[in-house]
């Protein structure tokens, strides 16, 4: 069985590019995002990317050899946290779920699971 951890929605700028351009078809899951407690930087570099994401954005690194990577910007996004983003332009673009913990609870609880 394959464990995967949620990635920190603190990640640095050059984390989030790696990680939303690594895939497009498996989710990126970015947990505990809790805007009123991250730097304002992190916070506005999570939500440009989130924006580039929607359109399939291109972004480019130069390296020391004078040579560009370019990444593409292509991973579906799951974002987790106590409050959801605000932007009106991020609003638009996302699918918002609010689970209660009791039916969670229930759900683990089943039998089979």
């Amino acid at each position: 069985m394959i464990v995967a951890e949620p990635y920190s929605a603190t990640e640095t700028e050059f984390a989030l590019l790696k990680l939303l351009s690594a895939t497009n078809s498996v989710p990126v899951f970015i947990d505990e995002y809790k805007p009123y407690d991250m730097q304002r930087f992190r916070k506005n570099t999570l939500h440009r990317y989130m924006r580039r994401l929607y359109t399939g954005e291109v972004e480019e690194r130069g390296r020391a050899d004078q040579t560009v990577v370019t990444y593409r910007l292509a991973a579906p996004l799951c974002l987790a946290g106590e409050t959801r983003p605000l932007e009106p332009a991020l609003v638009e673009r996302i699918v918002s779920s609010n689970p209660s913990k009791e039916e969670l609870a229930r759900i683990l609880l089943m039998p089979g699971r």
